[in-house]
């Protein structure tokens, strides 16, 4: 029952819940409280581009499963850094994290 997060889901992380920024065990990121108490850490993975590895520790990249119907070969993401949560799309080519989501 494992899937890939939408868009919406996200989108709703981003309005509900709380983001702080912070660092476990080494490695910086987002620490997600929702208002039911439950808490995920999302780090700032970076993203893989070509042959190069953009803003590990600085950047957070993860994809959803909602394509841009505008544009097919485009999904959305959740972007991030310490300062701003945002939703983009961009070509599926590119190597963004994603973290599965259950029921």
């Amino acid at each position: 029952e494992w899937r890939m997060p939408t868009c919406a889901e996200f989108e709703e992380l981003v309005e509900s819940c709380s983001w702080t920024w912070t660092t476990r065990n080494g490695i910086d990121g987002y620490e997600v409280i929702g208002p039911n108490g439950n808490l995920i850490f999302l780090p700032a993975t970076g993203y893989r581009s070509d042959i190069k590895y953009i803003g590990n520790g600085t950047l957070g990249y993860y994809w959803s499963c909602s394509l841009n119907v505008d544009y097919p070969k485009d999904a959305y993401y959740l972007c991030f850094n310490s300062e701003e949560l945002r939703m983009y799309s961009n070509n599926r080519c590119y190597g963004r994290v994603v973290r599965a989501v259950v029921k």
